[in-house]
This record gives C-alpha cells, sequence and structure tokens, in this order.
C-alpha cells in the first residue's frame, strides 16, 4: 500500500526489471503498463521509478507492483492539494466523449472529466481548436472512492474575463468622455456599445431615455450597427462591473 521507488536494473520486450532495496525478489513491470507513463526511448537502467507495492510475496514468491496506480495515486494527491487551496490546475483536452470531454492534468498524467456545459461561458459549435492545448481549469469536483475528478474550463475563463473587466473599469470615473463607441446592439430598453481601451474591451449600456432629449421609441431610429459616438459615462457599479452612458449628456439641454 505504499509509494516506492525502484531503480531499472533491466528492460526487456515484455518486462522492465527493477530493485528495490529490502526486497527478497526483483518486482517487474509490465512493458505496456510503462507505455502508457513513460517514453521507453528515454527510460534507460539506473533510472528510478516510482510504483506501488501492491504485495510483498504473493503466492509463487513474486513481488506485486503497479507503476501505473503509483502514478494515479500521486496525481490524486497533487490534485486533492490544488482543490483543497481551491486553485487552478494546468490540463490539456485529449479526446472527445459522451456529455463533455476527457482532460489530461499535465503534471501528472491523470485524466479528468470536464462536461460539455463547463467548455466556453458561450456555445462553441467546435471545439477542435481547444484539443491538445494547455490551458487552465478549475476543479469543482473530486470523488476519490470513484477516483472520478471533474474540472471546469468555463470557471477559468469567465473568471479571468471578470478580472480583466475591473481593470478596464477602475480607469473610468463619472464625468469621463468616450471617444468613438461603437453601437453593437440594440433592446427596446437602450443601445448597447463597444468601448475598446489599451486593456481591451467594454461593453456598455446607453439607456433609451440618455439618447436624447427628444422622445424616442427606440435606439434603431437613431442609430445604425457599427457606427461610432462619443458617450458620456453617468454611473459606474463596480459590483455590477456595469458603466452607464449618455449620449444626450453630450449636448446642451434645449428646455433650459
Amino acid at each position: 500500500g505504499k509509494i516506492i521507488e525502484g531503480v531499472v536494473t533491466k528492460i526487456t520486450e515484455k518486462f522492465v526489471f527493477l530493485f528495490v532495496e529490502g526486497l527478497k525478489s526483483e518486482p517487474l513491470v509490465d512493458i505496456n503498463e510503462i507505455k502508457t507513463i513513460f517514453d521507453l526511448s528515454k527510460l534507460k537502467e539506473g533510472n528510478k521509478i516510482p510504483i506501488l507495492l501492491e504485495k510483498i510475496e504473493d503466492k509463487n514468491g513474486d513481488v506485486i507492483v503497479s507503476a501505473s496506480k503509483a502514478q494515479k495515486i500521486k496525481g490524486w494527491h497533487k490534485l486533492e492539494k490544488a482543490y483543497e487551496a481551491d486553485e487552478p490546475v494546468i490540463g490539456k483536452i485529449v479526446s472527445k466523449c459522451k456529455g463533455g470531454v476527457i482532460v489530461e492534468h499535465i503534471d501528472t498524467g491523470s485524466l479528468m472529466f470536464c462536461p460539455g456545459s463547463q467548455i466556453s461561458d458561450k456555445p462553441i459549435k467546435n471545439i477542435d481548436h481547444l484539443i491538445g492545448v494547455q490551458q487552465k481549469f478549475a476543479l469543482i469536483k473530486l470523488d476519490m472512492v470513484r477516483g472520478n475528478s471533474v474540472v471546469s474550463r468555463r470557471q477559468v475563463v469567465s473568471s479571468s474575463k471578470k478580472e480583466d473587466k475591473v481593470k478596464i473599469i477602475e480607469k473610468f470615473k463619472v464625468g469621463d468622455i468616450i471617444k468613438d463607441a461603437v453601437v453593437k446592439g440594440y433592446s427596446s430598453f437602450g443601445c448597447f456599445f463597444e468601448v475598446t481601451t489599451p486593456d481591451g474591451t467594454l461593453d456598455t449600456l446607453c439607456h433609451l431615455q440618455e439618447i436624447s432629449y427628444s422622445r424616442v421609441n427606440h435606439p434603431d431610429e437613431i442609430f445604425n450597427i457599427g457606427e461610432k459616438h462619443d458617450l458620456k459615462i453617468i454611473s459606474i457599479d463596480m459590483e455590477k462591473l456595469q458603466v452607464g452612458c449618455s449620449l444626450k449628456q453630450l449636448s446642451p439641454d434645449p428646455f433650459e
């Protein structure tokens, strides 16, 4: 039940022979098991391999060890530490499966499951560009009994976007004039603009009542998608990370 280190003494077509001080006989590991963990071209005599000691002596007098189980346990301990510390792990998507994708933990080779709903913060039809790319994942569930670990890419993406948004908004203050904001879309209650800054882009809303001093029934009466307009910041909400703007306040009030 303990993870120990074995020194490689011989490599054959079928087995890797190991020396462990204190054991009666040399443990050996199937070459196919070793292939799933190590690059055989780099494995040489004298290298150390972590193995799980399953039996000191079976009915034939052999020592039973497992390299793959040792790796899984070591990997699990690292995942547990990351989970307890609420830290992201580095992984890469290696394959698609029913309901999501399989993610390989770069540090240990442990396989984790990422549900389809946790891949991105917006719908993605094709994820081929994400396969094989090293990226951060948040650990959202660990079940040691079943040996299952569930991760989320979506949480990391959303969190980084939030951090970026905070940095952008912190540089603005009420009364600032935004130059060349681009009309992005409409709704019944206002017009959405995209603001480009050195730190990234920010979406901001110009409420229907802030478009003009005259009555406006719908923003499409005034704006066209892609147009550029200057805006005045009239509200900043750091909790909701929202910036409110006005077009009409850049002009004098005609009723005064």
